[in-house]
């Protein structure tokens, strides 16, 4: 979820819009601090040991979700833009973002956006034994950042 406001605030506050290529694809995103949190329980219990956990947001969301998610706290209605593959690429390349990682990053891109929906799973709740961070709450936790 960090991502968000990273690559999209300034859009957010000053257009009112976001763009991004995923279409309505649906990911499970996660908040960083999740991930942090299940990482701690991990290396404090030997619970975990020898077992794959797949961290996960709450539910898989959109990119017209995250829009809906940040217009209550920003106060203004904030629009997802689609945009295609060449113009997504075309982007980062103009923004000088390293080869090797607009490859990567468009790779990931393409490979959700053509996909099925990812799923969620429900390990960080049994690791930490809470509710992983929901987009509507990360949103109006960051939103006054921007």
């Amino acid at each position: 979820m960090q991502n968000i406001p990273q690559m999209h605030a300034s859009f957010m506050k000053d257009s009112q819009m976001f763009a991004q290529y995923m279409g309505d694809t649906r990911i499970p995103m996660v908040d960083a601090r999740d991930i942090a949190k299940a990482a701690l329980a991990g290396l404090t219990s030997d619970a975990f040991n020898g077992k794959i956990h797949y961290i996960t947001g709450p539910q898989s969301i959109s990119f017209d979700d995250v829009a809906k998610a940040f217009s209550k706290p920003l106060g203004k209605d904030i629009i997802y833009v689609n945009l295609t593959y060449e113009d997504q690429k075309a982007g980062l390349e103009a923004y000088g973002t390293p080869d090797m990682i607009v490859q990567t990053v468009m790779s990931l891109f393409k490979r959700w956006s053509e996909g099925e929906d990812q799923p969620t799973t429900s390990d960080y709740e049994k690791i930490t034994g809470e509710r992983a961070t929901d987009i509507n709450t990360f949103a109006a936790e960051v939103a006054g950042s921007f």
